[in-house]
Order: structure tokens, then C-alpha cells, then sequence
């Protein structure tokens, strides 16, 4: 079996594009200074990123915090039970307002992870609307 020779040698077998770190070899070209180039798609994005990063973060805690509720006792002093408890609360306390009082709180977690889902799914299409949506490639 022939391999095709690069500009430098044998091609290899994995290419060091996404492996630098793990394999040692040096980064391409045009990676090099990704992280302070002005023309970064994700630097130049950050006003559609940033807020979905938010609110995705906040989605799957919610969603961490109901099946953590499985095995934890709603009193618990467990310190990662109680960060998810600090972090999604706020958010809780606003879908509480719109739900009746009769659903139990793991549904209204459930409730708030669908909640955050249509968010998401709408500022995606507000930024389609608006022609700000980050463009592929």
C-alpha cells in the first residue's frame, strides 16, 4: 500500500489539524494565531454566541438539577446540589410566577428546560430575522 507524498513527506496518518496537543506536532498555518484574529468567526459572532451559551448553560443545569433531584434529598447540604439549586432559582422563581401553584417543583423544572429550549429557539430566528446570524464556513 502506497501512501501520496505531502510537500514535505508522507502524509500522515492522522492529521495534526485537530491532534496537535495530543500528538505534539506543530499547528497549521493558518491556525496559529486564531485566538487574536480579528476575522475569528466566533469573535465575530459573540453578539448571537454569548447569549446562547447563556442560555444553553442555564437549560442543561436545569436539566442537571432535575435528575440530580432523583437521588438527592430536596433539603441536602450537598455543595453540587446546591450550586444548581443558587444557579437556577432566579429562573425558577420567574417560570413559578406563570405556573399554577398545584405542579410539583420537578415539573417545573421540566417546565423551565422547555422554557429555555423556545427561548433559544426563538433568538435564533430573531437573529435569522434580522440577518445577524452567524454565517456557515
Amino acid at each position: 500500500m502506497t501512501r501520496e507524498r505531502g510537500p514535505t513527506g508522507p502524509a500522515p496518518l492522522l492529521a495534526c489539524r485537530w491532534s496537535h496537543a495530543v500528538i505534539g506536532c506543530r499547528p497549521h498555518k493558518s491556525e496559529a494565531n486564531v485566538a487574536v484574529d480579528p476575522s475569528n468567526p466566533f469573535l465575530s459572532n459573540l453578539h448571537y454566541h454569548l447569549p446562547n451559551f447563556v442560555l444553553a448553560a442555564l437549560m442543561y443545569t436545569l436539566l442537571g438539577r432535575v435528575l440530580l433531584s432523583l437521588v438527592v434529598d430536596p433539603a441536602s447540604k450537598n455543595y453540587i446540589w446546591r450550586f444548581f439549586c443558587r444557579i437556577t432559582d432566579p429562573f425558577v422563581a420567574v417560570i413559578a410566577v406563570v405556573t399554577p401553584k398545584a405542579v410539583p417543583p420537578i415539573v417545573l423544572w421540566l417546565l423551565g428546560v422547555v422554557w429555555l429550549f423556545w427561548l433559544r429557539v426563538g433568538l435564533l430566528y430573531l437573529f435569522l430575522l434580522l440577518g445577524l446570524m452567524p454565517k456557515a464556513g
